[in-house]
């Protein structure tokens, strides 16, 4: 029963309506929301990239071993 007195009372003091209606740092609090979200993305991109460039190293590897295979004398 207090907290509620408590929370009612802060919800009219001037101080918490104050705090509410200020909009200065809302670009940098959506920033920095945002910003795991960016980095995830990033550096995802980056190995899917890496991931290709291995697959078709590996590709590559495959074919020259088993064309080498097939060459050799038996």
């Amino acid at each position: 029963m207090k907290r509620m007195i408590l929370f009612d009372q802060l919800r009219r003091s001037r101080l918490f309506t104050r705090f509410l209606k200020d909009k200065s740092a809302v670009a940098m609090t959506e920033f920095a929301m945002l910003l795991p979200l960016l980095l995830l993305l990033t550096v995802g991109s980056f190995e899917v990239g890496r991931y290709a460039l291995l697959t078709q190293k590996l590709d590559r590897i495959s074919a020259t071993m088993a064309d080498l295979v097939a060459r050799a004398e038996a």
